[in-house]
């Protein structure tokens, strides 16, 4: 997923962290570390997307990380 970061390219969320999400909650597993890095990497998601030009993400949004400033 970084290098997909760095390369400006979508992350492949669905397919490594949304699947394994299913899964768990099919399996009535509970899974609150993952689910945080999957709506944290959704995040991100959109703002690799607002940067080419493919949405808008309201201004409400805060991005404030340091090493995803150029994201």
């Amino acid at each position: 997923m970084l290098v997909d970061v760095k390369k400006g390219n979508p992350i492949e969320l669905e397919v490594i962290l949304g699947n394994v999400l299913s899964v768990a909650k099919e399996l009535k597993v509970e899974t609150p570390t993952l689910s945080l890095v999957y709506e944290l990497l959704k995040g991100i998601q959109y703002k690799l997307k607002e940067g080419q030009g493919l949405i808008t993400v309201p201004k409400t949004y805060v991005s404030n990380n340091i090493h995803y400033s150029n994201v």
